[in-house]
């Protein structure tokens, strides 16, 4: 029951709260309680996970996403994990099944919602995995496949990262592999360029492309210019090799698998 205590009342009347704050009256409706189901803390408990997996990436792609400020990227990756991790969990177990292509929604997913990479770059990227390597290029043929250069720039960074995570453990690769090229205006030509990486069994496997521009030698700080976006999102099978020479931490969370 609310008290008057001649100036203004304190407590609850009804399903109002009624307060003093600066000098003012202030009334708030009673908080509801409302009782969950099991969908309900099921639905909310893959959230969760995926949050906390979105914080591992984004904390793998640190130095990906210093080189613009893109405040969406925190909803957009979670929207897009919640969504993979409901399709993969059993919620009469509370396990997870990951197929190759789990996680193949995060293809295409740009790091800076301002700059798109396929504006600047020309024709498609190749992904291709095989022994345990992971191969990226861009096909050589008789068109040059020139990258574009924005408005004063001289030079652009091109970088390949590999980011790892085995869900099923609970461990983030300790430092995501980087691989870069620096492309002259004056040499644009990016036809036949190869790189790879190392990539080992039983693990999420994220592969983004960066270009940063450079002018005269200095980066050019322009949300609008530097992008990155996902190239590849798979989770490789097969059983995971302990004696491969991968370092690891132990993350946020483990996927208990199905």
């Amino acid at each position: 029951m609310a008290k008057f205590d001649g100036k203004f009342f304190r407590g609850l009347i009804g399903k109002l709260i009624f307060r003093e704050r600066k000098g003012q009256q202030e009334v708030s409706a009673k908080p509801i309680k409302i009782r969950q189901t099991k969908a309900t803390k099921a639905a909310s408990g893959t959230f969760s996970m995926a949050s906390t997996l979105g914080g591992e990436i984004r904390h793998s792609l640190a130095n990906e996403l210093s080189l613009f400020n893109d405040g969406s990227i925190h909803c957009r990756l979670n929207g897009e994990l919640n969504s993979i991790l409901s399709t993969c969990r059993d919620r009469a177990t509370n396990t997870f099944r990951f197929e190759e292509d789990s996680f193949h929604n995060l293809v295409g997913l740009e790091l800076n919602s301002n700059a798109r990479l396929s504006k600047n770059l020309p024709g498609k990227l190749t992904v291709d995995i095989q022994d345990g390597l992971l191969n990226i290029g861009m096909p050589g043929g008789e068109t040059l496949r020139k990258l574009k250069f924005v408005k004063g720039s001289t030079d652009c960074k091109m970088m390949f990262t590999v980011a790892l995570y085995r869900l099923h453990e609970g461990f983030v690769c300790r430092q995501a592999t980087r691989q870069s090229l620096m492309v002259m205006k004056r040499a644009p030509d990016l036809n036949g360029i190869t790189f790879s990486f190392e990539v080992p069994s039983d693990c999420l496997c994220l592969v983004t492309a960066t270009l940063e521009y450079y002018a005269g030698g200095m980066p050019i700080h322009d949300i609008n210019l530097n992008c990155c976006t996902v190239i590849e999102a798979i989770y490789m099978q097969g059983v995971y090799d302990t004696s491969s020479d991968f370092l690891w931490y132990k993350g946020g969370l483990i996927f208990q698998r199905a």
